[in-house]
């Protein structure tokens, strides 16, 4: 943003140019429109176009022609797009510093007749990628009939989630094994060995050994490129190549080493990845597995032949989750207690419905084997959620609504390095320091606990179309809404549950309904144009809030009376809202506009 060519001072200068937008990745569908990433350029009339630092992301309505939009297609438009903005509500999650990191800022609403659009004619590698994706997202359309089992199969062979039911996600990330829908190191391993295993006779004379491990890693590369090139997934491609190469060249290195290599490379390419949720997850997966991988395997293992596979398999899946586990509390504020149930089966049936889905795109020109074995597929991908959800449904494994702060996912990071070096190494020093940093944050979570037992808070949010307002005394919440709720009741929902779990909230109780509510000496004011105006005297109020049911004129709500503060919340309309904001200033009462200053937040004894 502070760099010369940013859209955000092209804009502000520019209000009366048509812009142009290149789109740079393929339409992602939403309930109710397209969403498109795009770069902008200012398209000067008989001048070369000039190319600006910053993207936006732009929603079209949902038609063909935006359907039909891939990378390098070119779109013009007068309207300019707005700044994306910073959470209103408490606990609501940062999407504008989200999308900064990955260098969106603005974003953009169209109506169809609002833009003009044209195809790209050039040689694209990313238009060449997109349509070969296409031409396999329809292989799987053809032979997989099922919706639930095309929407799995696509996201587990190419990472293509569009069509993946959202029940079904929330079901995988309950239970721990969100990451087997995630393209990473098991779908590259395998690719790679079928690959190893097509190239292997001609591995006898060494030159040809070199250049089919070449062919595999470039095999590699492009399925990378395909599905997307998530940092996860490049990760993993770094990984496997930097081993590949150690072989050709026959030098062998040190794996924890090799991964630090491919995270300073991905860095290097883009710092922001740094910040990306998959980057963090993929790489404490990974480095967990390598440091306490191989003595959790070591612990776990039987001389029974049979428990070799499942004993590997919970090993691995105890060290990913051990290092996983504070970013899981932090940014979903959940504990998935099934992880071993759900690994045990969906990885070993994941892995097999993978190379029956390479296998399909290898037989999809013969129909009399690729129908029944897109029905095979859907029949295991069925066991596979069937079995999920039953893991799901287990009482008690789930632990959800945990507040961890950063500064606990650090302490705890390190606490559990700490005790990992302890326990393999039998270090003392690792000991003391493991219990010095384990008191401390115990010590944190005690203090936490006992600030959200003394807390009384007053909280007016910032919701479009409707007032919600909570009163919340230590742990108990008293909440107030307006019938609008009900319109929109999963986003409210939503903000409402995030900000209570940030305040620790266990029980939710419902205030009576009514244009005035008492809270101990408090008094709170809600003006509505279908109820009668108060009597005119002297009443303090404390606050004022007006929302979604606020009449037009409000003199007769306020004649005479003594307001500490007014709010203005998210339901409010335009007209009514600078009417109100006229008549405030003229009586000089302080105003909280959440539309410019987020939720009202007061603290009250």
């Amino acid at each position: 943003r502070n760099h010369p060519q940013w859209i955000g001072h092209a804009f502000q200068a520019g209000r009366n140019h048509t812009w142009k937008y290149i789109v740079c990745e393929e339409p992602t569908e939403k309930p109710r429109s397209y969403a498109l990433l795009v770069r902008v350029q200012r398209d000067q009339q008989n001048s070369t176009p000039e190319s600006l630092t910053g993207k936006v992301m732009l929603y079209l309505p949902k038609d063909d022609r935006a359907a039909r939009l891939q990378p390098g297609d070119t779109i013009w438009a007068a309207k300019l797009p707005t700044l994306i903005e910073p959470p209103k509500n408490p606990g609501e999650r940062n999407w504008q510093q989200a999308q900064l990191m990955k260098g969106i800022t603005h974003r953009l609403y169209l109506q169809a007749d609002e833009y003009r659009s044209a195809r790209c004619k050039k040689f694209s590698v990313q238009k060449k990628l997109s349509l070969l994706r296409e031409r396999l997202l329809s292989i799987l359309r053809e032979n997989i009939s099922d919706p639930t089992a095309l929407g799995l199969a696509q996201a587990l062979l190419i990472g293509y989630r569009q069509d993946l039911d959202p029940t079904l996600s929330r079901s995988y990330s309950n239970t721990g094994v969100i990451h087997i829908i995630a393209i990473s190191g098991m779908h590259l391993a395998l690719i790679g060995g079928l690959l190893n295993w097509c190239l292997h006779p001609f591995t006898r004379w060494r030159p040809i050994k070199r250049l089919a491990q070449l062919l595999v890693l470039a095999g590699l590369w492009i399925f990378s490129l395909l599905a997307g090139g998530a940092p996860s997934l490049l990760r993993a491609t770094l990984l496997f190549s930097s081993v590949a190469m150690g072989e050709i060249i026959d030098r062998k290195g040190n794996s924890l080493n090799t991964l630090m290599v491919s995270a300073l490379l991905l860095l290097c390419y883009d710092p922001f990845w740094l910040w990306d949720l998959g980057f963090q997850l993929s790489f404490a997966a990974v480095g967990g597995i390598l440091l306490i991988g191989r003595y959790t395997s070591r612990l776990l293992s039987h001389n029974k032949i049979w428990w070799h596979a499942p004993g590997q398999l919970v090993a691995i899946s105890i060290a990913a989750q051990l290092f996983t586990t504070p970013i899981s509390l932090y940014q979903f504020h959940q504990f998935p207690g099934a992880f071993l149930l759900g690994n045990l089966v969906a990885v070993p049936l994941s892995s097999i419905i993978l190379a029956a889905l390479l296998l399909l795109l290898i037989c999809c020109p013969v129909p009399m084997v690729a129908i029944p074995l897109g029905s095979g597929i859907a029949f295991l991908i069925e066991i596979m959620n069937r079995y999920i959800q039953w893991v799901e449904s287990l009482p008690g494994l789930l632990i959800t609504d945990l507040h961890w702060s950063l500064p606990e996912t650090l302490l705890l990071f390190a606490t559990i390095l700490l005790a990992s070096h302890w326990i393999i190494n039998k270090s003392r020093s690792a000991c003391h320091l493991t219990l010095l940093l384990s008191c401390l944050l115990l010590g944190w979570q005690g203090w936490h606990r006992y600030q959200q037992k003394n807390q009384r808070l007053l909280v007016v949010y910032h919701l479009p179309g409707t007032t919600a307002i909570d009163l919340v005394t230590g742990t108990l919440c008293q909440s107030w809404t307006d019938s609008g709720a009900k319109n929109n009741y999963i986003d409210i929902g939503s903000n409402l549950r995030a900000a209570r779990r940030t305040w620790g909230i266990q029980k939710t109780l419902s205030l009576p309904k009514g244009q005035q509510l008492n809270l101990g000496s408090k008094k709170i004011l809600l003006p509505d144009k279908h109820r009668v105006p108060p009597t005119r005297d002297t009443t303090t109020i404390d606050l004022l809030v007006i929302g979604r049911n606020a009449p037009y004129r409000g003199e007769k709500w306020v004649c005479r009376k003594r307001i500490g503060t007014a709010v203005l919340d998210g339901s409010v309309g335009a007209r009514t809202r600078e009417r109100w904001i006229a008549l405030l200033d003229s009586m000089a009462i302080p105003i909280h506009d959440t539309k410019i200053n987020g939720a009202f937040v007061s603290s009250f004894r």
